[in-house]
């Protein structure tokens, strides 16, 4: 268990990048208006590990996978819980989770397949804060 944590962190280290992960939960449908809520959540990945293509082939040969140009694998241990509409945005582009499993036992993480979402709009979550410093000054003119 520990060598394969070690081997996780190299990867990370070496291939890891940031991604955004999105949770997206649908809501009640609102039986007047026919409208339903959905919240989509974000939790940014830190070291998020895409496979390079030269070692894709251990991942499809052992998963009879239905793999397509634009598909990659994507491995994390940042995740806790996941859902057939929940989506990656890596550099802008969404990615759609096609399959996942886990890694070697419970709570070591995920591999994800995952497919290029070029005609769906990513629906990514920005965060602003606006910080603002004032100060005051007081001049005394004695006349």
């Amino acid at each position: 268990m520990k060598i394969f944590q070690q081997l996780l962190y190299k990867m990370k280290r070496t291939l890891g990048t940031r991604a955004d992960f999105y949770s997206v939960t649908v809501g009640a449908i609102d039986l007047e208006t026919g409208q339903k809520t959905i919240t989509r959540t974000r939790t940014k990945l830190q070291r998020a590990i895409i496979v390079p293509t030269y070692m894709q082939d251990e991942f499809v040969g052992t998963k009879n996978l239905k793999y397509l140009s634009g598909d990659d694998f994507l491995i994390t241990d940042e995740i806790t819980s996941i859902d057939k509409n929940d989506y990656f945005v890596i550099n802008t582009e969404r990615f759609n989770i096609i399959d996942w499993w886990e890694l070697y036992g419970n709570d070591n993480g995920y591999v994800f397949h995952i497919r290029n979402a070029q005609d769906e709009s990513p629906y990514q979550v920005f965060e602003e804060s606006i910080t603002s410093s004032l100060s005051t000054a007081t001049t005394v003119v004695e006349v």
